[in-house]
């Protein structure tokens, strides 16, 4: 057993190393990251359903950004927990900006200086 606990451990730590790196073009974006894995560690707080995006069926897991019964969180939700959106690289950037603008009056949170264009360039194919 003792074998298989440190190889248990070892390919944790590995697998949260692989989906924690992050570019160092990014490294100025000090964002929160929430890792799940619905098929082996799956969480009663966060809803999976299929659906479809832009016509691939897919897992699509909703990470509330309220408090829970059960979680006792009561700081969580959006207005304190976003402090900026960061758009980009994108073909539409400022299409993009506006839309999350309207989302957020719509949650009832002022988007002002929360919504960002990012400066690194899109790179296309072709």
């Amino acid at each position: 057993m003792p074998f298989q606990n440190a190889q248990s451990i070892i390919t944790n730590a590995l697998q949260f190393a692989t989906l924690s790196f992050k570019h160092p073009a990014f490294a100025e974006e000090q964002e929160w990251r929430v890792i799940h894995r619905p098929l082996s560690d799956p969480s009663p707080f966060i809803k999976s359903s299929i659906e479809t995006v832009r016509s691939i069926p897919q897992m699509v897991c909703k990470v509330p950004l309220t408090d829970q019964p059960g979680l006792n969180m009561p700081w969580m939700n959006l207005d304190r927990l976003l402090d900026r959106i960061i758009i980009g690289p994108c073909v539409y950037p400022n299409q993009v900006a506006w839309a999350f603008q309207e989302i957020l009056r719509g949650l009832g949170i002022d988007p002002a200086g929360k919504v960002s264009i990012a400066a690194i360039p899109l790179r296309q194919q072709g």
